[in-house]
């Protein structure tokens, strides 16, 4: 296990984990944009990226307003 910051919150995860089994675990909407320690990560590139103890997850929704 390994510990991570999902939108600020103290999370832990498996070693082995990617960006994208984290969205399928723990996002509400499967079309959230990613970025890990400030970088935005491509949805294409979310099964490549192996998170690692520390870092810093942003899940963001697109909301509509107006």
């Amino acid at each position: 296990m390994i510990r991570i910051f999902i939108n600020g919150e103290p999370t832990d995860v498996a070693g082995d984990m990617t960006l994208d089994r984290l969205v399928a675990e723990f996002a509400s909407d499967p079309a959230v944009v990613t970025a890990v320690n400030e970088t935005f990560v491509p949805r294409n590139a979310q099964g490549q990226y192996r998170l690692q103890a520390g870092d810093a997850v942003e899940l963001v929704t697109a909301m509509e307003g107006g």
